[in-house]
This record gives C-alpha cells, structure tokens and sequence, in this order.
C-alpha cells in the first residue's frame, strides 16, 4: 500500500470505535458527504456596487462620457481631434523607445543581444519598468485604435 492509504488507514482505526460501522462507517462517514465539498463563490474584486456599474468611452480631449460607440472625441473636441491624435502617436513613440532601452538592459544582463529575454527576476526593478511601460504602451496603441484617423 501507499503511504497516502496507509495514512488514511491510521486515520480510520482511530475512530473506528467511534463511529458506527466500522472501517467502513469511517469511510463513509468522514472521507466522502456534503462538508467535503468544496463550493466556490465567486465576488467581484472592485466591490458590492460594482455591479451597478457602466463602463462609458470617454472623449480623449476634455474627458466626459461619448454617446458614440465609434468616435474618440466628443463634438466640441472633433476639431483638435488631428491635434489629440498626434500628441497620442508622440507618447507612444516615447513608451516604445524607454521599452526598448528597458529591452537591451535586459538583453545586456541575460547577455544576449539576439535571442528574446526570458527574464522572471521579482527582484529586478528593471524588469517591473519593463512590463509597466509595455503595458501603458498597450494602452496607448488601444486610445489611438479609437480614432478614425487610424487606418
């Protein structure tokens, strides 16, 4: 037998004179029913009003919710919509060159300048720099996605 049936086994004698039926009762009784099942609930993260919550797009300009599903720019903003646009391109290309002085660091450090960097180091602060700049950079690439402009 293996050690986990062994185990079990011991567990078993020991309230065998207790419980009714024996081995079996045990078995029975303290290994298998309801208070082994694991159930779980599922909360939301945000909090019990979260539910109640819409997301809105919001104008990339001054901020305030859009009714349009398919415009980045609220009405008194669609003529700075060229201008808004190009200041988005400006920061992207901004978090692509940090990204990718962040990159060769890491690239420096692995020692390895053509192979990708298979970097998992929690201690490293370059490598949380690293994955927050990629991830504003992703945002940015979705904000410029929302313009018609971008085609």
């Amino acid at each position: 037998l293996s050690p986990v049936c062994l185990g079990s086994l011991r567990r078993a004698a020991i309230f065998t004179p207790v419980l009714k039926g024996g081995a079996k009762g045990v078995n029975k009784e303290i290994f298998h029913g309801e208070h082994t099942r694991c159930v779980k609930k599922t909360t939301s993260k945000a909090g019990g009003l979260f539910k109640f919550t819409v997301a809105s797009k919001k104008c990339s300009g001054c901020g305030i919710p859009i009714k349009g599903k398919n415009t980045a720019t609220c009405p008194r903003c669609n003529a700075r919509e060229g201008a808004l646009f190009v200041d988005l391109v400006r920061e992207a290309k901004l978090r692509e060159r940090v990204y990718h002085k962040l990159w060769v660091q890491c690239q420096r450090c692995q020692e390895s300048l053509h192979t990708e960097v298979l970097c998992g180091n929690r201690d490293c602060p370059i490598f949380y720099r690293r994955t927050k700049v990629k991830r504003d950079l992703e945002e940015t690439h979705k904000k410029m996605a929302n313009f018609s402009i971008a085609a």
